[in-house]
């Protein structure tokens, strides 16, 4: 190995890598989300030349690295063959953490995470549930598991101010408050992608909360299917509950896809939506580009955002 083949990941040249917040060996490890696609660099003093190889749908190498310009160093990195693999292998790595940091040889590492992934076969899948089957699912789980939380508050009816199916400005609307449903797989991420000038744009005399769902994918948790069966038993009308699925673009055959697409935990975050938050509005925008700028989609940052675990008390 010379220094031709170096890798070098400095904010010269790529993006900072980030601390994974867990050491492998006293150690930092790396989640690093270059241009392409995302890798986890673990370090290690072992010396040997390893030739790189692929496991199904991840790729694992040993190089010297450069991180955040520190001198160079041995590490492993291991990285999805495909960026539509993104938010899943960041899920995959961020369950793996305490595990490896347990691990003192970098090749048992190795077997960890192979092994793992074959737990996981079934989030990495191809073929007719890529990204942006994905996508859908992950949505659709998220507003289901609103729903259950209104259910809860608001009884059964509440099937009927869910909207998010028709693809209404907002997924939920009440008398008095209405909610924007996000939703990510990905545990460490704090950004939501807006659609429009107008997701952000309450009614008047209507609250608007913008909901961001986490979902913890767990090869051993419910399915989509089992999620719906679950709010049908707590009173949810069937007939009601499937027309609405009806509706939803993750039709019959991508639920079917999606049987092995599980999830345990969940976790719930409401952000008011006032005159103070961020975003994009029709307002922003003169009168010339809102008259020839269309389809308008952009990432909005949470951190930092005010926000609460609890649902609002008037809704």
């Amino acid at each position: 190995m010379n220094s031709e083949n170096m890798k070098i990941t400095d904010s010269a040249k790529t993006d900072l890598a980030d601390y994974a917040l867990t050491d492998f060996c006293g150690e930092k490890i790396w989640i690093y989300g270059n241009r392409d696609t995302p890798s986890i660099l673990i370090p290690h003093r072992e010396n040997s030349i390893q030739p790189a190889f692929t496991h199904k749908m991840l790729d694992f190498e040993h190089d010297l690295y450069s991180v955040n310009g520190a001198p160079p160093q041995e590490y492993l990195s291991i990285k999805p063959r495909s960026n539509e693999l993104e938010e899943v292998f960041l899920s995959f790595i961020r369950t793996l953490l305490v595990d490896i940091s347990n691990e003192r040889d970098i090749f048992k590492v190795q077997a960890l995470v192979m092994k793992k992934y074959d737990e996981w076969a079934a989030f990495f899948g191809t073929g007719n549930f890529g990204r942006e089957s994905r996508s859908r699912v992950v949505g659709l789980i998220g507003e289901l598991l609103v729903l259950e939380d209104l259910m809860e508050k608001l009884g059964r009816e509440v099937i009927h101010s869910w909207w998010g199916p028709i693809r209404h400005r907002h997924d939920f609307e009440f008398e008095h408050t209405a909610f924007e449903v996000k939703s990510s797989i990905d545990m460490i991420s704090r950004e939501v992608e807006i659609h429009g000038l107008t997701q952000l744009l309450s009614d008047e005399g209507r609250s608007l909360y913008l909901v961001y769902v986490k979902i913890q994918l767990d090869p051993r948790g419910n399915n989509v299917s089992e999620l719906v069966e679950r709010l049908i038993s707590k009173g949810i009308s069937r007939f009601d509950l499937e027309e609405k699925l009806k509706k939803v673009v993750a039709g019959k055959e991508e639920l079917e896809a999606a049987a092995d697409f599980r999830f345990s935990n969940f976790t719930a975050r409401f952000f008011l939506v006032d005159d103070s938050f961020p975003g994009i509005r029709p307002d922003n925008l003169s009168v010339e580009t809102k008259g020839r700028v269309s389809n308008i989609s952009y990432r909005l940052n949470l951190d930092g955002l005010t926000s609460s675990p609890d649902l609002p008390v008037l809704i």
